[in-house]
Protein backbone atom coordinates (compact mmCIF):
# COMPACT_ATOMS: atom_id res chain seq x y z
CA UNK A 1 0.00 0.00 0.00
CA UNK A 2 1.71 3.55 -0.77
CA UNK A 3 2.19 6.01 1.99
CA UNK A 4 -0.60 8.34 0.56
CA UNK A 5 -3.17 5.72 0.95
CA UNK A 6 -1.93 4.96 4.58
CA UNK A 7 -1.97 8.67 5.26
CA UNK A 8 -5.47 8.70 4.13
CA UNK A 9 -6.67 5.99 6.00
CA UNK A 10 -5.16 7.27 8.69
CA UNK A 11 -6.91 10.50 8.61
CA UNK A 12 -10.32 8.78 8.24
CA UNK A 13 -9.98 6.55 10.93
CA UNK A 14 -8.98 9.82 13.22
CA UNK A 15 -11.57 11.29 12.06
CA UNK A 16 -14.19 9.00 13.03
CA UNK A 17 -12.54 8.55 16.54
CA UNK A 18 -13.07 11.94 16.97
CA UNK A 19 -16.58 11.99 15.62
CA UNK A 20 -17.40 9.06 17.91
CA UNK A 21 -15.58 11.26 20.79
CA UNK A 22 -18.00 13.79 20.81
CA UNK A 23 -20.93 11.56 20.83
CA UNK A 24 -20.38 10.34 24.19
CA UNK A 25 -22.31 12.00 27.13
CA UNK A 26 -20.29 14.68 28.75
CA UNK A 27 -19.49 14.24 32.55
CA UNK A 28 -18.17 16.88 34.86
CA UNK A 29 -17.02 16.09 38.48
CA UNK A 30 -20.06 17.40 41.26
CA UNK A 31 -18.76 20.21 42.92
CA UNK A 32 -18.33 19.38 46.52
CA UNK A 33 -20.75 22.30 47.62
CA UNK A 34 -23.48 20.76 45.79
CA UNK A 35 -22.77 17.09 47.75
CA UNK A 36 -23.01 18.75 50.83
CA UNK A 37 -26.55 20.51 50.17
CA UNK A 38 -27.47 17.14 49.02
CA UNK A 39 -26.75 15.48 52.23
CA UNK A 40 -28.08 17.98 54.10
CA UNK A 41 -31.78 17.84 52.36
CA UNK A 42 -31.23 14.29 52.73
CA UNK A 43 -30.96 14.74 56.80
CA UNK A 44 -33.56 17.27 56.89
CA UNK A 45 -36.60 15.07 55.20
CA UNK A 46 -34.78 12.39 57.27
CA UNK A 47 -35.69 14.03 60.48
CA UNK A 48 -38.73 15.72 59.30
CA UNK A 49 -40.66 12.39 59.10
CA UNK A 50 -39.39 10.75 61.87
CA UNK A 51 -40.69 14.01 64.35
CA UNK A 52 -43.78 13.79 61.61
CA UNK A 53 -44.59 9.83 62.74
CA UNK A 54 -43.32 10.46 66.70
CA UNK A 55 -45.86 13.42 66.93
CA UNK A 56 -48.78 12.15 65.13
CA UNK A 57 -50.09 10.14 67.89
CA UNK A 58 -50.48 13.74 69.40
CA UNK A 59 -52.43 15.59 67.02
CA UNK A 60 -54.37 12.87 65.41
CA UNK A 61 -57.66 13.81 67.45
CA UNK A 62 -57.79 16.68 65.47
CA UNK A 63 -57.86 15.03 62.19
CA UNK A 64 -60.07 12.79 63.07
CA UNK A 65 -63.54 13.34 61.57
CA UNK A 66 -65.97 14.17 63.38
CA UNK A 67 -69.12 12.12 63.68
CA UNK A 68 -72.48 13.35 65.30
CA UNK A 69 -74.31 11.02 67.53
CA UNK A 70 -77.79 10.59 66.89
CA UNK A 71 -80.04 12.09 70.43
CA UNK A 72 -83.43 13.48 71.70
CA UNK A 73 -83.36 16.64 71.71
CA UNK A 74 -85.98 18.15 74.44
CA UNK A 75 -88.32 20.87 73.49
CA UNK A 76 -88.25 21.91 77.06
CA UNK A 77 -85.17 23.47 78.11
CA UNK A 78 -85.27 25.80 81.47
CA UNK A 79 -81.40 25.90 81.73
CA UNK A 80 -80.65 27.85 78.93
CA UNK A 81 -77.20 28.67 77.28
CA UNK A 82 -78.12 30.84 74.17
CA UNK A 83 -75.23 32.51 72.78
CA UNK A 84 -77.66 34.15 69.78
CA UNK A 85 -78.57 37.29 71.02
CA UNK A 86 -82.42 37.84 72.16
CA UNK A 87 -82.83 40.39 69.59
CA UNK A 88 -81.77 37.99 66.58
CA UNK A 89 -84.79 35.81 67.69
CA UNK A 90 -87.20 38.09 67.75
CA UNK A 91 -85.60 39.77 64.84
CA UNK A 92 -86.27 36.57 63.28
CA UNK A 93 -89.75 36.52 63.98
CA UNK A 94 -91.06 40.13 62.87
CA UNK A 95 -88.41 41.42 60.79
CA UNK A 96 -90.17 44.64 60.33
CA UNK A 97 -89.89 45.49 64.45
CA UNK A 98 -88.24 48.50 65.03
CA UNK A 99 -84.65 47.23 66.27
CA UNK A 100 -85.17 49.80 69.18
CA UNK A 101 -88.28 48.26 70.26
CA UNK A 102 -86.98 44.64 69.45
CA UNK A 103 -83.65 45.72 72.00
CA UNK A 104 -86.30 47.02 74.27
CA UNK A 105 -88.05 43.56 74.48
CA UNK A 106 -85.37 41.34 74.10
CA UNK A 107 -84.04 43.09 77.39
CA UNK A 108 -87.10 42.44 79.18
CA UNK A 109 -87.17 38.99 78.20
CA UNK A 110 -83.70 38.44 79.30
CA UNK A 111 -84.23 40.10 82.75
CA UNK A 112 -87.62 37.98 83.23
CA UNK A 113 -86.69 34.74 82.22
CA UNK A 114 -83.97 34.78 84.41
CA UNK A 115 -86.20 35.92 87.43
CA UNK A 116 -88.98 33.58 86.67
CA UNK A 117 -87.13 30.17 85.58
CA UNK A 118 -88.63 30.76 82.14
CA UNK A 119 -86.90 29.66 79.04
CA UNK A 120 -86.50 32.91 76.79
CA UNK A 121 -87.59 30.81 73.28
CA UNK A 122 -90.72 30.19 75.11
CA UNK A 123 -91.58 33.65 76.08
CA UNK A 124 -91.39 34.79 72.69
CA UNK A 125 -92.77 32.12 71.15
CA UNK A 126 -95.90 33.23 73.56
CA UNK A 127 -95.86 36.99 72.77
CA UNK A 128 -95.47 36.08 68.93
CA UNK A 129 -98.95 34.31 69.32
CA UNK A 130 -100.48 36.83 71.87
CA UNK A 131 -99.61 39.80 70.14
CA UNK A 132 -96.98 39.78 67.55
CA UNK A 133 -94.62 42.09 69.37
CA UNK A 134 -97.02 44.80 69.11
CA UNK A 135 -96.68 46.65 72.31
CA UNK A 136 -99.85 48.55 72.19
CA UNK A 137 -102.03 45.08 71.27
CA UNK A 138 -105.49 44.72 72.61
CA UNK A 139 -108.01 42.12 72.23
CA UNK A 140 -111.75 42.23 72.33
CA UNK A 141 -111.37 40.42 76.02
CA UNK A 142 -109.21 43.19 77.08
CA UNK A 143 -106.50 41.68 77.09
CA UNK A 144 -103.75 43.67 77.16
CA UNK A 145 -99.85 44.54 75.82
CA UNK A 146 -97.52 42.57 74.54
CA UNK A 147 -98.36 39.19 76.40
CA UNK A 148 -101.82 39.84 76.62
CA UNK A 149 -102.84 39.52 80.48
CA UNK A 150 -106.36 40.10 81.34
CA UNK A 151 -106.26 42.58 83.88
CA UNK A 152 -108.97 41.60 85.92
CA UNK A 153 -107.87 38.06 86.54
CA UNK A 154 -104.66 39.41 88.41
CA UNK A 155 -105.28 42.66 90.54
CA UNK A 156 -103.52 40.98 92.97
CA UNK A 157 -99.87 40.40 91.00
CA UNK A 158 -100.31 44.08 89.45
CA UNK A 159 -100.55 45.24 93.10
CA UNK A 160 -97.45 43.51 94.19
CA UNK A 161 -95.62 44.47 90.89
CA UNK A 162 -96.71 48.53 91.65
CA UNK A 163 -97.95 48.86 88.45
CA UNK A 164 -100.66 51.92 89.60
CA UNK A 165 -102.76 52.55 86.59
CA UNK A 166 -103.85 50.47 83.17
CA UNK A 167 -101.94 52.43 81.02
CA UNK A 168 -98.42 50.82 82.51
CA UNK A 169 -99.58 47.87 81.56
CA UNK A 170 -98.52 48.29 78.05
CA UNK A 171 -95.01 49.03 79.25
CA UNK A 172 -92.70 46.45 77.75
CA UNK A 173 -90.85 45.92 81.04
CA UNK A 174 -94.42 45.80 82.84
CA UNK A 175 -95.99 43.56 80.35
CA UNK A 176 -93.77 40.85 80.26
CA UNK A 177 -92.76 40.81 84.01
CA UNK A 178 -96.45 40.35 84.53
CA UNK A 179 -96.88 37.84 81.94
CA UNK A 180 -94.08 36.04 83.18
CA UNK A 181 -95.49 35.80 86.46
CA UNK A 182 -98.56 34.59 85.34
CA UNK A 183 -97.25 31.78 83.19
CA UNK A 184 -95.05 30.59 85.97
CA UNK A 185 -97.73 30.37 88.45
CA UNK A 186 -99.89 28.39 85.88
CA UNK A 187 -97.31 26.03 85.73
CA UNK A 188 -96.34 25.67 89.41
CA UNK A 189 -100.35 25.07 89.62
CA UNK A 190 -100.55 22.78 87.20
CA UNK A 191 -97.40 20.60 88.93
CA UNK A 192 -95.32 21.21 85.24
CA UNK A 193 -98.21 20.21 83.14
CA UNK A 194 -97.74 21.93 80.03
CA UNK A 195 -101.28 21.05 78.72
CA UNK A 196 -102.72 22.29 81.32
CA UNK A 197 -100.40 25.64 81.82
CA UNK A 198 -101.06 26.44 78.39
CA UNK A 199 -104.82 26.13 78.56
CA UNK A 200 -105.13 28.09 81.83
CA UNK A 201 -103.04 31.03 79.75
CA UNK A 202 -105.13 30.85 77.22
CA UNK A 203 -108.58 30.56 78.56
CA UNK A 204 -110.55 27.63 81.08
CA UNK A 205 -113.58 28.22 78.88
CA UNK A 206 -111.84 27.52 75.68
CA UNK A 207 -112.71 24.68 73.89
CA UNK A 208 -110.32 21.33 73.54
CA UNK A 209 -109.64 22.23 70.03
CA UNK A 210 -109.12 26.11 70.69
CA UNK A 211 -106.30 25.42 73.51
CA UNK A 212 -104.83 22.18 71.62
CA UNK A 213 -104.36 24.42 68.34
CA UNK A 214 -102.35 27.36 70.63
CA UNK A 215 -100.95 25.06 72.19
CA UNK A 216 -99.25 23.41 69.26
CA UNK A 217 -98.41 27.23 67.32
CA UNK A 218 -96.23 27.95 70.31
CA UNK A 219 -94.11 24.83 70.29
CA UNK A 220 -94.00 24.77 66.54
CA UNK A 221 -92.73 28.39 66.67
CA UNK A 222 -90.73 27.34 69.77
CA UNK A 223 -89.29 24.52 67.73
CA UNK A 224 -88.52 26.86 64.78
CA UNK A 225 -86.31 28.96 67.04
CA UNK A 226 -84.26 26.05 68.56
CA UNK A 227 -83.52 25.44 64.47
CA UNK A 228 -83.02 28.84 63.97
CA UNK A 229 -80.04 28.86 67.09
CA UNK A 230 -78.74 25.49 66.36
CA UNK A 231 -77.88 27.10 62.47
CA UNK A 232 -76.62 30.22 64.53
CA UNK A 233 -74.04 28.62 66.58
CA UNK A 234 -72.44 25.78 63.78
CA UNK A 235 -73.00 27.82 60.45
CA UNK A 236 -75.26 26.81 57.57
CA UNK A 237 -72.07 24.91 56.50
CA UNK A 238 -72.18 22.25 58.83
CA UNK A 239 -73.16 18.69 58.42
CA UNK A 240 -75.46 17.62 61.26
CA UNK A 241 -78.34 15.91 61.57
CA UNK A 242 -80.54 18.95 61.35
CA UNK A 243 -83.70 17.14 59.43
CA UNK A 244 -83.66 14.78 62.40
CA UNK A 245 -84.04 17.54 64.96
CA UNK A 246 -86.58 18.89 63.12
CA UNK A 247 -88.45 15.90 63.08
CA UNK A 248 -87.54 14.88 66.33
CA UNK A 249 -89.08 18.33 67.66
CA UNK A 250 -92.53 17.91 65.74
CA UNK A 251 -92.85 14.54 66.85
CA UNK A 252 -92.61 16.23 70.10
CA UNK A 253 -95.36 18.94 69.47
CA UNK A 254 -97.55 16.33 67.81
CA UNK A 255 -97.54 13.91 71.16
Amino acid sequence: MAKGEMRENECVKAKAKIVKEHKKPVTQPIPNKLILIIILIIVCIGSATIYTINRWEVIKPYFTEVKYVDQPVEVIKWVEHIKMPTEKFIEHLKPSLDPYVAELIAKAVDEYSKEYQLPKKLIMSIIFHESSFDIFARSSANAIGLMQVIPKYHKDKIEKLGIDSKGKLYHIKNNINLGCMVWRTYYDQAKGDLDETFHRYLSKDASEETKNKYKNKILETWARLEFLEFKYENGHGKQKRLEDITTNLKERIRH
